[in-house]
């Protein structure tokens, strides 16, 4: 068993082979996967990606940076889950860690509780587990009477769809890289008028994110959902997509009442008359979402670990410190 430290692009790329194979033994999300770490680190200085090699072959891979001596996943925050890839549950890897001079802590987001991270982190001696989010997901059987597939829902609930598809009459265009081109200028358009409005800040969806999900609609990864009103484009929603699984990522809508609601529901309608589908809302249990559809509801995990007791209390006092805050500000506001 040996372990390595990849820390340049040339060497990471070098993975792809062997990151493909351990990603196709999992159940994970496009977010562990070769395409979107390596996209997310190309111009990247601080990549700090662990590898564990047994025979030649790799067997567990941290797809990791170092920021300020702190460890974090590759792009963790535009990442709606996280984990660690491994075909085998090990602590090799983190003794490695907590013994390395250049590493002082390790602060991880977004973990499912039953993620290989979760499991590995969950038991170590001076870690700090807060849930601070949650996700959502929503099984459902083709039907050619929608919503009559929201068995979860009584006739009023049902009938509550039914009036939020009236709202508008829109249609909605699926793209995909195998029938159509990457829709760029569509999402900058809106991109620019949710910024203007003052509905996201100037920040939002930047170049190089736009770029990063450029690659992964070449790569066959992503769905691009387009809605138009009386041919103007007023929603986009940008979603993963493998066999019946869809799930959500990034939205974008005008100020139109109900506007995203509306979108995300007659595309679950269309897609839910050619087959059954799994839904998978990503991060955040808003509440329009959580009222009208009902999904099922799941904790997601922050893990900070630490290599002594000093540090573990100094970051738990300001924990506390910023949760009050953050709880004050919601209160004034």
């Amino acid at each position: 068993m040996k372990l390595k430290i990849i820390q340049n692009i040339e060497d990471f790329q070098l993975l792809e082979k062997d990151w493909n194979n351990l990603y196709s033994k999992g159940e994970y999300s496009v977010f562990q996967s070769f395409e979107y770490c390596y996209n997310s680190a190309l111009k990247l200085k601080n990549i700090f990606v662990i590898i564990k090699t047994d025979g030649g072959e790799i067997h567990e891979i941290w797809p990791c940076i170092l920021k300020n001596n702190n460890l974090e996943f590759i792009n963790q925050k535009h990442a709606d889950f996280c984990d660690i890839l491994t075909d085998k549950i090990s602590n090799e890897i983190l003794n490695y860690i907590l013994n390395n001079k250049e590493v002082k802590s390790i602060s991880f987001k977004n973990i499912k509780s039953n993620s290989n991270a979760h499991e590995i982190l969950s038991n170590s001696p001076y870690s700090h587990i807060s849930n601070e989010i949650n996700y959502s997901v929503l099984k459902l059987l083709k039907t050619d009477s929608f919503p009559a597939n929201f068995t979860h829902f009584v006739y009023r609930q049902r009938r509550r769809l039914k009036r939020i598809l009236k709202k508008y009459d829109g249609q909605i265009f699926i793209h995909e890289n195998t029938n159509s081109v990457f829709p760029k200028e569509e999402i900058l358009s809106l991109r620019k008028y949710m910024i203007e409005n003052g509905m996201r800040s100037n920040t939002f969806l930047d170049d190089e994110m736009i770029h990063l999900i450029e690659i992964l609609y070449s790569s066959n990864l992503l769905q691009i959902s387009i809605l138009k009103i009386k041919s103007n484009i007023s929603a986009i929603s940008i979603l993963f997509q493998k066999e019946k699984e869809y799930s959500f990522w990034i939205d974008l809508f005008d100020n139109k009442q109900m506007i995203n609601l509306y979108h995300n529901t007659i595309f679950i309608k269309e897609i839910t008359k050619k087959s059954d589908a799994y839904f998978n809302f990503g991060r955040g249990d808003y509440s329009y979402k959580t009222q009208n559809l009902s999904p099922e509801i799941s904790p997601l995990f922050n893990v900070n670990i630490f290599k002594n007791k000093f540090q573990l209390i100094n970051f738990r006092i300001k924990h506390i410190l910023l949760t009050f805050v953050k709880w004050l500000y919601r209160k004034i506001k």
